[in-house]
Order: structure tokens, then C-alpha cells, then sequence
């Protein structure tokens, strides 16, 4: 739909879905419908508050699938100031590895950059963000997902942030989601587990 959403991953686990696209809300055109379509609204990482262009197609690098793990190499051309690769693990039976890098390109490098990447929710998540560990969860009745930062000391700022969420044509919900945020100079990498909870499910990482 040429939607600014190169690399955004979303999740479905045991019935729940857990990690949102957040859809267009109207085809008439609005700021929110902007933030919607653009990378600020997706599962991805923004270089500098640039959202992405749409100007070149990204690309599958790599692809493995066998019976302990599916791995995925991803790579977008459409951030400006950093090239931008996303490695995706699949761990079976039920978790994710997701390694973002972003090398900075000439016209930033040597500069200290800011690196946001986003998750978002539905509306009605519950979401939270634990202040130490920096591990943002859901809270349904049913199946939930935490997302994990590894190395959490190194990020600049973690905190939920105020979005939108949308059914399809003329739907607009405000939802909470969570932002990362790095201040770093050269290749900077975001390391995230994303762990799914079905029900009666808890688990300490």
C-alpha cells in the first residue's frame, strides 16, 4: 500500500494478536492517517524523526527454515541516514530473536544519531513497562507477549508512548505502545526477544 513500513514485524501466538499493524484509518487523508501509513506507526526503527521514503524496494537476504528455528535477514534502502538490516530467529516452539543494525551513511557519520524503534499493541493491551528491567507487557485476559531488551542499560530512554490504532475505513482508536530509544555514534544494534505468554503461562528471563 506504499505504507513507510520496510522491516515492521507483526504477531499473532495461541489465538492473541499481539503485535499490531495499525492499519490506515481513511483513505481521505489527516495527520493521524499520516502517522498511521508512516514508520513511527509500524514495528520498526526510526533514524533521526525521518520517517522512511518509498522510493526502492527492501530485500530478503537470507532464508533458513528447519526444525529447531526459521532465521530471516531483512534489509530496507528507504531510512535516510542509516542503512538498516533486521535478522529475525524464530526459536522453536515459541519465541523470537529480533537484531536490528543500523550503520549510519556518510552524511551522519561521526555524528551521534537517534535510533527509536517502536511496539505496538492493540488498544485494549493493557500495556505496561516494568521501570528497571525496561520489559514492556501486555496484560490481556487471555495469551500476552513481552517485549525484551537485551543490554537495557544501553538504551537512552524507554517509555509508553501515546499512538493510534485502526479497524479499517473510518476507525480511530488511541492506543498505548512502547518506544526505545538509542543516542549512539557508528553501527548501533538493537537485540530484542519478543516472548509470547499463552494462558497460565509465566515466565522469568
Amino acid at each position: 500500500h506504499g505504507h513507510q513500513d520496510d522491516l515492521s514485524v507483526i504477531v499473532w501466538a495461541h489465538g492473541q494478536y499481539l503485535l499490531v499493524d495499525p492499519l490506515y484509518g481513511s483513505y481521505s487523508g489527516s495527520s493521524a492517517t499520516e502517522w498511521l501509513e508512516s514508520a513511527f506507526g509500524h514495528n520498526t526503527v526510526v533514524v533521526n524523526g525521518k520517517n522512511q521514503t518509498t522510493k526502492r524496494s527492501g530485500s530478503m537476504d537470507r532464508w533458513e527454515t528447519n526444525e529447531a528455528y526459521d532465521y530471516l535477514l531483512e534489509s530496507s534502502p528507504n531510512t535516510t541516514d542509516a542503512e538498516f538490516s533486521r535478522e529475525i530467529v524464530y526459536v522453536r516452539p515459541g519465541f523470537w530473536i529480533v537484531n536490528d543494525i543500523l550503520k549510519p551513511r556518510k552524511s551522519v557519520a561521526g555524528l551521534e544519531n537517534k535510533y527509536v524503534q517502536s511496539w505496538h499493541m492493540l488498544p485494549e493491551a493493557k500495556l505496561t513497562l516494568d521501570a528497571d528491567s525496561r520489559i514492556s507487557r501486555t496484560n490481556f485476559d487471555g495469551a500476552n507477549i513481552s517485549v525484551i531488551p537485551v543490554g537495557a542499560e544501553t538504551l537512552s530512554r524507554a517509555e509508553l508512548a501515546d499512538g493510534l490504532y485502526s479497524e479499517g475505513q473510518g476507525s480511530m482508536i488511541n492506543a498505548k505502545y512502547v518506544e526505545y530509544e538509542k543516542r549512539q555514534t557508528g553501527t548501533t544494534t538493537f537485540n530484542t526477544i519478543l516472548l509470547p505468554e499463552n494462558i497460565d503461562q509465566d515466565y522469568q528471563v
